[in-house]
């Protein structure tokens, strides 16, 4: 193979990797990001395929399979994301960009849980503490703890039942579950429910570490025990009074990565038929169905939030909440009507962006009468994988701290405010324990642990944890919506609240050169409704700005609450609250616990910005409470900039939940030829909903097109009373080349905007190929070689591919009359660009890596094999190549000879 300079680079890098590369994180920065550069080496092979004019698709191949992790794969450039990554084989991540002139692949990563897998990077060998750290604001400790073990005595057996069938897997989901209940000859009356799913990690495990990902687990390799990780949780409910089951999901987690939705409606699936099983058994274990709570971590978080939200009012059990332990949401989904608590783990190595935030955020705005509690817990010093004791080192199977980067670092493991593993379930039992008892109505006094109270109970320790809510009957006022910015000393405006390349006025946090700035900013191109914030900086103390109301806000008896986030890169901020009523009276407030706001964090490494909860207690004061008509902050220190999210009125306790669930939005498939014509034909993909729509409501689409030659599109979809179907509308153009694949497709993706929620938010448009695939050859340029030449393949096909094709290379045993090529007949450099370990085995018995690109709309490719000229006498060899176009059929051999070498000892 002929290689470029910069090729022969990549190989040799890609030949001295052990294992998958753990890189460094994406810095906050972009100076931060420079100052690394020279230090990073390219790993994997990147490229670039035409698809239209004006549309290209960029590709980038790992040299191993992906690491099995909850997050999956984004392609970036100078830290923002560029269009929606798709993964193929497991190893390919590719994505759809449009662009006038041929774009560069400078500057481009693949970030995978917030590190970047395309390059490896040295990092600094000494990092310092931050100088800063924040203050923590003072909680009150109450005097209960929801996670005091409770005086029944617990036993736990396992079960089995037949695997499961999922569309989309070639092998069936296995079907075990792990009990953990009271004894049954303790009288205790019904046993709520609560079921647990894992997330997804390694499935299969061995001592020597051998396995390929191969599944079902092979030879010597045992399946990882995820689903016994909660098995502390279990102990703690079921003493209790609580039964518990905890799932396991290896057979998704193993099948799961090609899949539109990561794997999220085979969760739900997974998890329906243990409720279903349990049914049958719930007189003989006292099961109250009426009371199930479902806790999921990680993608197993998105699988029970997808089960809470397709199981209806006519099933035989009913969910009255989910707790969701650093979940993952592709989709932009959340559960009408259903409570949530959302756990978030500030060093969460894995779902780094902290993406279980959207369930708070997308819930608040679907239906007014919706009084579901949605809180968002963020627990600092937390990790991702903690909260599961398999997942923790000490495990039965391999595991690891999911954080990555220096061990003394904010995050690291030596870093005083990192939680050790123990410390971090005990959290965890608080406050999974604590959302089990209000959910289950067993205890409504934990609600302070999850509205924004400044509460704490002692089985948590010394760790620092924060929550907000939306939901349970809030008068809420919202940025843009019947609102808008005061007249005001301060620099105020609406702003969108997604993360975009540019620096733009209309976007948040311009100026700050952020790259991270999760969770409430999303980065543009995810499946997530932009929303406006109201952003608020000042440049001295005493300057004025907020929200004023076209309703009038009822704040009498009532805590009024600001979710608002402090912009780290200006630092910790102080402010009071203005309240003026319909008259034009003010007064100012303090917040509960003072008015100081800290940063979160302040180091160039990882950036949260959050939405903390200001509470101001306004009883008493000679104001009209009922008719409050603008909030605003005041400020008490020279600098800050801070972001408004909302403004809620909150009534005491927690009001009762309709019982009602939202029409269920589905996409589905269509399937049309492809034709010759370049003009523009409109295919129409059909959408369903579960029943009539009540009420006039919307849902966006995005189609990403591949190898269709059509530019993506968005669309936002309107629904009439009574709808029930529908369709959306799809162009694609034809062409005269054939495709590898033998069709294109669109993906389409959907998620709400308001009075629907998506079931099946995946949905596609396959352009059949109607052009047949051409013949290809493979010849040799010279049938003999001599030692010191070039062993030269010419790669032909008959007719130009519409699209870029790989070419994977294989090195077979040819004809078994002559000797085979050794690792030392070929030159070392190739030997080390290719993966060449011995230089006395054949190459055929070694695993050569060898690959090349045949470009769109090219017809040849050489492959050559430098043969090295040595000092020994040999006899005639042969090398024998392999060559098919990768996801294809199309596959040529050929074998080129090596002359006798006459001189030599």
């Amino acid at each position: 193979m002929k290689l470029s300079p910069r090729r022969r680079v990549l190989v040799i890098v890609l030949s001295m990797i052990v294992g998958f590369s753990l890189t460094a994180p994406v810095l906050a920065s972009a100076q931060a990001t420079d100052s690394v550069a020279s230090s990073q080496k390219q790993i994997g092979d990147w490229s670039l395929r035409k698809l239209a004019s004006d549309k290209w698709e960029i590709s980038w191949r790992s040299p191993k399979r992906l690491p099995v992790t909850s997050d999956r794969p984004q392609m970036l450039r100078a830290g923002s994301l560029i269009g929606t990554a798709v993964v193929r084989q497991n190893r390919v991540v590719s994505t759809v960009i449009r662009s006038e002139v041929k774009p560069s692949l400078k500057g481009l990563s693949v970030v995978l849980s917030g590190r970047d897998v395309s390059k490896t990077t040295k990092l600094p060998t000494k990092p310092k503490f931050d100088s800063r750290i924040a203050e923590v604001q003072p909680s009150e400790l109450l005097d209960f703890d929801p996670a005091e073990p409770g005086n029944l005595e617990v036993e736990s057996a396992d079960y089995t039942g037949p695997a499961i069938e999922v569309e989309g897997f070639a092998e069936n989901v296995e079907f075990v579950g792990h009990v953990v209940e009271p004894k049954l000859d303790q009288d205790v009356g019904l046993r709520p429910v609560v079921l647990f799913l894992h997330g997804r990690h390694e499935y299969c495990y061995s001592q020597d570490d051998s396995g390929d990902g191969s599944w079902p687990c092979k030879g010597s390799e045992k399946e990882v025990p995820s689903h016994l990780g909660y098995d502390y949780l279990q102990k703690r409910l079921a003493s209790q009074g609580y039964f518990t089951v905890s799932v396991r999901a290896n057979g998704i987690n193993a099948q799961d990565w090609n899949l539109g939705d990561g794997g999220a409606a085979a969760r739900a699936k997974l998890v329906k038929s243990h409720l279903d099983y349990w049914t049958e058994r719930a007189q003989s274990h006292q099961l109250d169905l009426d009371q199930v709570v479902l806790v999921g971590h990680s993608r197993g978080g998105e699988g029970v939030a997808r089960a809470a939200i397709n199981i209806g009012l006519n099933a035989p059990y009913r969910i009255v909440g989910t707790v969701l332990l650093a979940p993952t949401n592709f989709g932009g989904q959340a559960a009408p009507y259903v409570p949530t608590v959302s756990v978030l783990p500030y060093c969460d190595g894995d779902v780094y962006d902290l993406q279980g935030q959207r369930y708070t955020d997308i819930a608040r705005d679907f239906r007014a009468d919706d009084t579901a509690l949605r809180s968002s817990v963020l627990v600092m010093g937390a990790n991702h994988n903690y909260f599961n004791s398999e997942w923790t080192p000490g495990s039965i199977a391999p595991s690891n701290d999911d954080w990555w980067g220096d061990e003394r670092q904010e995050c690291g493991v030596k870093h005083p405010k990192r939680l050790s593993a123990a410390k971090q379930r005990s959290v965890g039992t608080a406050y999974v324990t604590a959302a089990v008892q209000l959910f289950t109505g067993q205890d409504s006094r934990t609600l302070a642990l999850f509205d924004g109270s400044a509460a704490r109970v002692a089985s948590a320790g010394s760790a620092v944890v924060y929550s907000h809510a939306v939901g349970t009957g809030r008068s809420l006022r919202v940025p843009g919506v019947g609102t808008s910015p005061t007249s005001s000393t301060m620099d105020s405006n609406f702003c969108r609240s997604v993360v975009v390349e540019k620096s733009r006025h209309s976007v948040c946090g311009r100026g700050s050169e952020m790259v991270y700035i999760s969770p409430h900013l999303p980065m543009r191109g995810e499946m997530y409704p932009e929303r406006n914030l109201l952003e608020l900086s000042w440049s001295k103390s005493g300057q004025v700005g907020g929200l004023y109301f076209d309703r009038d806000l009822n704040v009498s008896g009532r805590t009024l609450q600001i979710r608002s986030a402090v912009d780290p890169v200006r630092g910790p901020v102080a402010v009071k609250v203005r309240l003026t009523d319909a008259t034009g009276a003010s007064a100012d407030f303090t917040p509960q616990g003072g008015a100081e706001v800290p940063v979160l964090n302040e180091s160039a490494s990882l950036t949260r910005i959050w939405g903390q909860s200001l509470n101001v207690e306004p009883t008493g004061a000679t104001l009209d409470l009922n008719k409050i008509r603008s909030v605003e902050l005041v400020s008490q220190t020279n600098r800050g900039r801070v972001w408004v999210l909302d403004v809620a009125a909150v009534s005491p306790g927690l009001p009762s939940v309709p019982q009602k669930r939202l029409p269920l939005v589905s996409l589905g498939k269509a399937k049309v030829m492809e034709g010759n014509s370049r003009v523009a034909k409109t295919a129409r993909v059909p959408f369903s909903l579960n029943e009539p729509v009540a009420a006039r409501s919307t849902f966006t689409v995005r189609s990403m097109s591949y190898g269709t030659g059509q530019p993506s599109d968005q669309q936002t979809v309107h629904l009439a009373p009574g709808q029930t179907h529908g369709t959306i509308a799809v162009d694609y153009v034809g062409d005269k080349l054939p495709s590898i694949g033998g069709q294109a497709s669109f993906d389409l993706s959907a998620w709400a905007i308001s009075g629907v929620m998506t079931d099946n938010y995946s949905g596609s448009l396959t352009i059949v190929e109607d052009d047949p695939l051409p013949t290809l050859t493979l010849k040799a340029k010279k049938r003999t070689v001599k030692e010191g030449q070039n062993a030269t393949w010419e790669f032909k096909t008959s007719a130009p591919l519409a699209e870029e094709a790989w070419l994977e290379v294989m090195v077979l045993r040819g004809p078994t009359g002559t000797p085979a090529l050794t690792g030392g007949d070929v030159t070392r450099r190739w030997g080390i660009a290719h993966g060449v370990l011995s230089r006395k085995l054949p190459l055929h018995k070694q695993e050569i890596y060898y690959q090349d690109v045949l470009r769109a709309g090219e017809t040849k490719l050489l492959l050559e094999v430098p043969i090295a000229k040595d000092k020994w006498r040999e006899g005639r060899e042969q090398i024998t190549l392999r060559v098919q176009i990768g996801g294809s059929k199309l596959a040529a051999t050929r074998t080129i000879y090596v002359a006798p070498s006459r001189q030599g000892r």
